[in-house]
């Protein structure tokens, strides 16, 4: 939806306007001077009638009674026609209604930009809009209040905030009942559609449509497909191929699709981490796609928003058991040695459960295990034993 622009809605009024005023004013100028001169002066009464010394133009016809100022002049055509008065007081009310209408207006999309739209990717704005709401029923503005709240716990801009904190204020105005129970509520949700998301969804503009994709791979069949295929590869062939395409994004996308089988979304990562690199490293990359020009030109200008599009495809493709390995061989060695070889290594490893998360210090797991070994590091006589088979009394089961 476009919006109208007032600052040129104004100019064009006023200039308008400007130029009736003009036209009025020349169009005194001249029923002024034509009684005077045109129809009493030297043409009527003068050299034409009886000549100069019968007449003289001002006796018999005196030209300035008759048809002076007061038949046509300022009083009839003056400024209470069409002077000052009446036109004066129209440019002014039009300034006023537009400055008027302009602040009224609401603005819309005032969350569809790269700042605004990276931090909805990361942070719930609509639970920290409720917190904000709901701390500041007793303010005396809370809209305001919420608003500010809202910046301060996102981040986003007043514009963007603004929009949540006015539908959080409008619930509260008018499905407090309803919602105050249960916010999650089927009667809850159908009030505030009633009542509130027509103009949460104009103010912010479409969020969802147009948020980063995040994590698009980390899925078991993408994951299982980029374990054997090299999407990498097949996305430089796919956006050579799709240089000369009308959209050479969309194009490298569904080639990648093609060659790969790998979902839409993650495709798109590969796609269009291809197509940034011929529009910003074409030079570097054309001669030698491995050079260290071409990969520092893709660094700084391509990968942050790949690695964030597709998620951590490494670290998902990782086995557990090879991280375990790799640091018990490393971290674990002299009096604390746990295992011969890697082969020896991998064997035990098999056997761990693999249902904690990273990061976990107790519990069976080789999530557990990792933790320690990780940690042997710096203090291997406390840890390896820890990361050993039988868990060392503190891997084991809680």
């Amino acid at each position: 939806m476009r919006m109208i622009d007032f600052n040129v809605m104004r100019l064009l009024t006023v200039g308008l306007l400007g130029a009736s005023l003009a036209l009025a004013g020349c169009g005194d100028d001249e029923e002024t001077d034509d009684p005077g001169t045109t129809d009493t002066g030297m043409t009527d009464t003068g050299m034409g009638d009886t000549g100069g010394e019968d007449t003289g133009g001002t006796e018999d016809t005196g030209g300035t009674e008759d048809t002076g100022g007061e038949d046509t002049g300022g009083e009839d055509t003056g400024g209470e026609d069409t002077g000052g008065e009446d036109t004066g007081m129209d440019a002014a009310d039009a300034m006023d209604a537009m400055d008027a209408t302009d602040a009224e207006m609401p603005m819309g999309d005032l969350c569809i930009n790269d700042e605004d739209l990276t931090l909805l990717a990361t942070v719930d704005a609509t639970g920290e809009a409720q917190d904000c709401g709901l701390g500041c029923l007793g303010d005396e503005d809370p809209g305001a209040c919420s608003e500010a709240c809202v910046v301060d716990a996102t981040g986003l801009s007043n514009g963007c905030a603004g929009c949540y904190a006015d539908t959080v204020v409008c619930s509260i105005e008018n499905c407090l009942a309803p919602c105050a129970s249960d916010p999650s509520s089927e009667a809850c949700s159908t009030c505030q559609a009633e009542n509130c998301l027509d103009d949460f969804y104009f103010c912010t503009g479409d969020v969802e449509a147009n948020l980063p994709v995040t994590d698009a791979c980390i899925n078991d069949e993408d994951l299982a497909l980029l374990a054997t295929v090299d999407a990498t590869g097949e996305a430089q062939d796919c956006g050579l191929g799709c240089l000369g395409d009308e959209d050479p994004g969309a194009c490298s996308e569904a080639c990648v699709v093609d060659a790969t089988g790998l979902s839409g979304d993650c495709a798109g990562c590969y796609a269009d981490t291809v197509v940034c690199s011929i529009e910003n490293c074409l030079a570097p990359c054309a001669s030698d796609p491995s050079s260290e020009a071409c990969s520092t030109c893709q660094a700084e200008n391509c990968l942050d928003d790949f690695f964030a599009c597709t998620g951590d495809v490494e670290g998902a493709l990782t086995e557990p058991c090879d991280d375990y390995c790799d640091l018990a061989m490393t971290n674990c060695t002299g009096d604390n040695v746990l295992f011969e070889d890697m082969e020896s290594c991998q064997t035990a490893c098999a056997e761990f459960p693999d249902t904690g998360t990273d990061g976990d210090t107790g519990g069976d797991t080789v999530q557990c295990r990792i933790y320690h070994l990780g940690v042997a590091a710096d203090d291997a006589a406390t840890h390896c034993p820890h990361g050993g088979v039988d868990g060392g009394g503190v891997c084991v089961d809680m």
